[in-house]
């Protein structure tokens, strides 16, 4: 059986092809990022202009969007030169990856802030039963992700007040100050 050819010719199209490959990827992970940045921008402005906000005075941070990913054009393609790009592509990754969880936690906290800070409604009333049932809810919701970003694993306190401040710890926002 013969060898298989291992000369810089012979390795030109497999090298070309896994470049493609790579910045095909490199295309995908700016569209999420573009993606996200515009979500969370929908989010800040609809929660800037949210009368609950206003009335309480909530102090809403500004938009920290994630700068979009810039990339080199690798002119001599060689085996090292598409792995160091790779393992670029990977660290940017990572680091997307546990910023998108920080800002998904901190919309989560917003969303309680409006929710606990709706009016509420006479005790016994119809309304008011909805209005716990979508406060627990949206507890349960937060925890779920919590635990699912594997961010907290302990017990659930039993009161919603108790569940509201470990929240608050976790994320570390507090209720009356909106965090993006």
């Amino acid at each position: 059986m013969g060898k298989r050819s291992t000369s810089p010719n012979s390795q030109a199209p497999l090298l070309a092809r896994r470049y493609e490959r790579l910045k095909a990827r490199q295309n995908v992970f700016a569209c999420r990022v573009a993606t996200f940045n515009e979500r969370l921008k929908d989010t800040h402005q609809t929660l800037q202009g949210s009368d609950i906000v206003k009335q309480n005075k909530a102090k809403v941070k500004p938009l920290r969007a994630m700068r979009a990913p810039s990339y080199i054009t690798i002119a001599n393609l060689t085996i090292d030169a598409i792995n160091a790009e790779e393992r670029k592509l990977e660290l940017k990754q990572g680091v997307f990856a546990i910023w998108r969880r920080e800002r998904l936690l901190h919309e989560i906290m917003s969303e309680l802030f409006i929710l606990v800070n709706t009016e509420p409604h006479p005790n016994g009333s119809a309304l008011a039963y909805e209005f716990i049932d979508r406060l627990m809810k949206a507890l349960r919701d937060a925890f779920v992700f919590v635990a699912r970003e594997e961010i907290y694993q302990g017990l659930i306190p039993d009161t919603i007040g108790d569940q509201l401040d470990l929240l608050q710890e976790i994320s570390d926002c507090r209720v009356d100050f909106i965090c993006f």
